[in-house]
């Protein structure tokens, strides 16, 4: 029987040793935005003539200060953009990262799977190199330009050289994961995670119709789920990769000034980022004026990362919510301060 899954990562601690929001060492890269396919419910606006990109040797030092800096196995997780369209250079960070004691994940839209042939003389060099999950977007939205059979030859594949995989899917009215499985059924995915997640209306996804979307009953008052420091093409620190890599008050750092180990602690160290994961963007409209925040309460989200990506779009709503984070932080601070005897930075 197949069952669609849910996953979420327990973002609540802080590894002071790591100085991650959370426990996983994982470095997370989209190298590139270019893709073979421009859906309609993209948030990173992927599409074929977006050439956004970290330089290629970027990726490869970025990978390299990963297995200096974790202590172990950890995981480098790939994602875009597409891929699998510049498979030589996917090959080397994938290779890069086992000769630094680290192992790969990564997604893709399978559009190079047109046999099983292909399929596994793609994969077969990737898995020999510690590649463990093949992650794979399949939605109503990636039909346009992908047959859903080529995802059905992918996981075929996968099974037969024994990797994991992992199917995810976003929700929608006119895109249901249970409809989906139709298309891949043939393959006989009985191992095969599959989570689904709600569409949530950024980036492309913004233009569809707000009635093809599943809104909570309430405002979603939850922590933010996933809180992973994440490379965007541009090399911009992010909070996640769930459509709020795109928004400069959720950002930290640049790979082009800074290293790995200097990313890791200004984003853990972010105030206001360590406010959304302990308490979520909803206590943020606490801050905002009472005839905002009555606005702000009134409107309808998909869920907390819906409301996220709302409140910090608005770069008044952001400015102010971030001036009051960091005050509230320094209220906390000074106290521990002079506790210490410790004068506060600047004086």
């Amino acid at each position: 029987m197949l069952q669609a899954v849910t996953e979420s990562q327990n973002a609540d601690t802080i590894d002071s040793g790591q100085l991650r929001l959370n426990s996983e060492q994982v470095l997370s890269l989209l190298p590139w935005n270019t893709c073979n396919a421009r859906c309609a419910h993209c948030g990173p606006n992927s599409g074929p003539t977006d050439k956004t990109a970290i330089h290629h040797e970027r990726c490869l030092e970025l990978i390299r200060e990963a297995g200096r800096l974790y202590q172990g196995d950890w995981c480098l997780t790939l994602s875009g953009g597409e891929v699998f369209l510049f498979y030589d250079r996917l090959l080397e960070y994938v290779t890069c990262a086992r000769e630094h004691n680290g192992y790969t994940t990564l997604i893709s839209n399978c559009f190079w799977a047109t046999s099983s042939q292909r399929a596994e003389k793609l994969l077969r060099p990737l898995i020999d190199q510690d590649l463990r999950v093949l992650g794979i977007s399949l939605t109503q939205f990636h039909q346009e330009y992908v047959d859903p059979k080529r995802v059905g030859i992918a996981i075929e594949a996968a099974r037969k050289l024994k990797l994991r995989v992992r199917v995810r899917s976003v929700a929608s009215k006119t895109s249901r994961l249970w409809e989906l499985l139709r298309a891949v059924e043939g393959a006989h995915p009985w191992f095969v995670q599959f989570m689904e997640m709600p569409l949530v209306p950024h980036g492309r996804a913004e233009q569809l119709p707000e009635d093809d979307l599943f809104f909570a009953d309430e405002l979603p008052t939850g922590t933010c789920p996933a809180a992973s420091l994440t490379i965007n093409p541009s090399g911009k620190g992010m909070v996640c990769c769930n459509g709020g890599g795109d928004l400069e008050p959720l950002q930290v750092g640049d790979v082009d000034f800074h290293s790995l180990e200097q990313l890791e602690y200004l984003f853990a160290s972010d105030p206001t980022l360590r406010y959304l994961v302990r308490r979520g963007p909803s206590a943020c409209i606490d801050f905002l004026s009472p005839d905002e925040a009555e606005k702000v309460r009134d409107s309808r989200y998909v869920n907390e990362c819906d409301l996220c990506i709302k409140l910090f779009r608005d770069e008044k709503r952001a400015s102010l919510i971030k001036e009051r984070i960091n005050n509230e932080a320094m209220g906390e601070i000074l106290p521990v301060l002079e506790e210490l005897d410790v004068p506060p930075s600047g004086t």
